[in-house]
């Protein structure tokens, strides 16, 4: 299997909560939203009024085999980040990818959750992690520790693997 998630740990996480706001049919929207994420109903004509709700998952990342890891919680993503500090504190959940060149380190990126963003930043990782952002075609190394926000249609490669952050919010 190219992705392995300890799944057992993330169903004992208490839900992370977030101000937003909420269409006339009570459905909880980033706050940024012009239109509802799940009815499509415009959010122009409303009062806008921020309501603290448990965050729904903020995307997905789409990974070059197809597979896909909806975006609940913080990730390290690696060959083998078991060990990374962040994930044996309980802090953040491993997400063990394989890239058969043995391009990717063991703790190689660390994908947070912030409100309603999604930031990606390379953990000193021996080959690197590429950022391509969807909206001007440009590509950048990642700087070590220096998180970056992912836009919707972004891709990031890191050895010889490669997902796209799918959004399901606006922002």
């Amino acid at each position: 299997m190219a992705l392995s998630w300890r799944s057992a740990a993330v169903s004992r996480r208490a839900p992370i909560e977030v101000d937003g706001v909420c269409c006339v049919r009570d459905h909880f929207n980033d706050p940024r939203s012009l239109y509802c994420v799940i009815c499509g109903i415009s959010m122009l004509q409303q009062t806008a009024r921020l309501v603290r709700r448990p965050r729904p998952p903020l995307g997905v990342l789409v990974w070059d085999d197809g597979t896909t890891t909806s975006l609940m919680h913080d990730l390290v993503i690696g060959r083998h980040p078991y060990g990374h500090p962040r994930v044996t504190s309980g802090e953040v959940e491993p997400l063990e990818v394989t890239d058969g060149a043995e391009r990717l380190s063991r703790a190689h990126a660390l994908v947070t959750l912030k409100a309603w963003e999604v930031l990606v930043t390379d953990l000193g990782s021996t080959n690197g992690t590429v950022h391509q952002v969807a909206l001007t075609g440009t590509a950048s190394r990642l700087v070590p520790e220096l998180p970056v926000r992912l836009s919707d249609g972004d891709s990031i490669v890191m050895g010889a693997r490669s997902f796209v952050f799918q959004s399901h919010h606006v922002g």
